[in-house]
């Protein structure tokens, strides 16, 4: 396995003092930015899902956002599906334990015509007051 890229972002849900949902944004190039996303439970909550679309749609102004999931993954995939994912593409074997990883996206056009983000939908552009720890891509020469 090569090496890990350095998150763009990573935005991350307490209750207390204790992280319940991390997110982390690599891949950005100002038209997709992939996440990965670490949780007790999927997605954290609704408030912190709605920051989640705000700040890649909205504040990033990507065209999409993506993620990979292992198939066996069956929870995260039912709740990708729910909140509008489409599948992509397969990724064999690339899962560590040798089985395949599925690539789902959900593009701004789909998200903001859908009645969850209809009625969830902040008026004005955001500011993350949830951002755990910024950082920036190095950019190579």
């Amino acid at each position: 396995m090569g090496p890990v890229p350095r998150p763009l972002t990573t935005l991350a849900l307490f209750e207390g003092d204790k992280p319940v949902c991390i997110v982390a944004f690599f891949n950005y190039d100002k038209i997709s930015v992939e996440a990965a996303i670490a949780s007790d439970r999927p997605w954290g909550d609704r408030r912190f899902l709605q920051k989640i679309f705000d700040y890649v749609f909205r504040q990033l102004d990507c065209r999409r956002l993506y993620v990979r999931v292992d198939a066996s993954n069956e929870k995260s995939l039912e709740l990708n599906r729910r909140l509008g994912f489409q599948h992509e593409g397969t990724l064999r074997e690339a899962a560590e334990d040798g089985g395949d990883v599925y690539v789902l996206s959900l593009l701004r056009r789909e998200y903001l015509e859908s009645k969850w983000a209809r009625k969830h939908q902040s008026p004005r552009k955001p500011q993350i007051p949830l951002i755990q720890s910024t950082h920036r891509q190095r950019q190579t020469a």
